[in-house]
């Protein structure tokens, strides 16, 4: 199906300038199981991502066909887990040819469950991660570090973590979450990239909720570009791939209006030129917010795959999550963000901006240098490291 936009004529009046394509731009993909053509709108954009996850061990359903490459994630554990069924399953789709490269290990462990965090103990994550995680080394996939919230609770507990693990826990790349503003976000990072020097960093999830439109463009632009020339940031998600209707994080953050059709951060975020609009309709089509005979009307053309594909239910076990001890899984999107995924009342770091913070200048990288991935591991000692 082929949707077109009209745009207000006062889009002429200002020039705002695409995104950069980029390989470190991925999809945190959110299932839509009543909305399962808005899984298949990523891949018919200018820059379709290069890279998804789910929160679950296994690929989505509507992309198994699709050039993304999935990181699958433990995402988190119980007292009562016993055996290796997360490695077994990794184990078991290499078998039958997938291309697991990278994983993701326990979500926002420092965070209860209601606010989306997997809620685990650093001791409970070191056994199982050794049990679980640190396997994988020997089928060649990198691991990453457990993706704590960006509050001073995320510090002390992976000092924990890898107290707990004496060593036994290596992963090979640092993941940041990160809810806040821009001077907020690069703070967060230059104390990351202080702390683990010369390794891979991910952002495994971004945002500034519930701010204005213009405000929240405003971020995404600095945010992506400040970390596509940020040389250790290998990868980055954007949290948002969801309807506005169903956003825990506020309407403006999300990259899908309530119709399904791609808001301005949406085509931003996919590589296309802003437009100071969002789409009303379910048809797509906007009328001109000025007389007619000001100016033109200019029809800009975004391409909308619209494929039958299958409803994704998402599975306890893939989540991570246990019957005994935790809700079902969601059955529509809007249970899934508000049982799993992170909340805006986040605590974070006070905000430091480079003339309050000591450290140096972040490591940049030109837009046209392509950033490969590192192949160190974290030091096995970060634990006693200094901020």
């Amino acid at each position: 199906m082929r949707s077109t936009y009209l745009l207000s004529a006062t889009t002429l009046l200002t020039s705002t300038r695409a995104l950069t394509p980029s390989s470190k731009r991925g999809l945190i993909h959110i299932p839509s199981p009543l909305h399962p053509s808005d899984d298949t709108i990523w891949l018919s954009t200018p820059s379709p991502p290069t890279w998804y996850y789910n929160y679950a061990t296994s690929p989505s359903p509507a992309y198994t066909s699709s050039s993304m490459h999935f990181v699958p994630m433990l995402w988190g554990a119980s007292p009562s887990d016993t055996g290796t069924p997360f490695y077994d399953t990794i184990k078991a789709q290499i078998s039958r040819g997938a291309n697991i490269t990278h994983a993701l290990s326990f979500n926002e462990p420092d965070a209860g469950h209601a606010i989306g965090g997997s809620n685990i103990s650093p001791e409970l994550a070191a056994t199982r991660w050794k049990a679980e995680l640190e396997p994988l080394h020997s089928l060649g996939i990198k691991i990453g570090a457990p993706s704590v919230t960006g509050g001073q609770s995320g510090w002390v507990w992976l000092d924990e973590w890898f107290a707990a693990c004496k060593g036994g826990c290596t992963p090979d790349f640092m993941t940041v979450h990160w809810y806040g503003n821009f001077e907020g976000l690069m703070s967060h990072l230059g104390r990351v990239t202080a702390r683990w020097k010369d390794n891979e960093v991910w952002i495994t999830e971004f945002g500034y909720p519930d701010k204005g439109k213009e405000e929240t463009r405003a971020f995404v632009e600095k945010a992506v570009e400040g970390m596509d020339r940020w040389k250790n940031v290998s990868r980055y998600a954007y949290f948002g791939a969801f309807r506005a209707d169903v956003s825990n994080v506020g309407p403006n953050a999300a990259m899908l209006d309530k119709d399904g059709l791609l808001t301005d951060i949406g085509v931003l975020y996919s590589g296309d030129h802003a437009t100071g609009f969002e789409p009303k309709t379910s048809d797509g089509s906007m009328t001109c917010s000025i007389p007619r005979a000001f100016g033109h009307i200019i029809r800009t053309m975004i391409w909308l795959r619209r494929s039958a594909s299958a409803l994704w239910t998402v599975h306890t076990q893939d989540l991570g999550l246990h019957l005994n001890s935790l809700q079902p899984a969601p059955k529509t999107t809007t249970e899934f963000l508000s049982s799993h995924m992170p909340q805006a009342d986040h605590t974070q770091v006070p905000i430091q901006t480079s003339n309050t913070l000591d450290l140096p200048a972040p490591p940049l990288e030109s837009s046209e240098t392509t950033q490969k991935a590192g192949t160190s591991r974290l030091s096995k000692h970060a634990n006693v490291a200094q901020d």
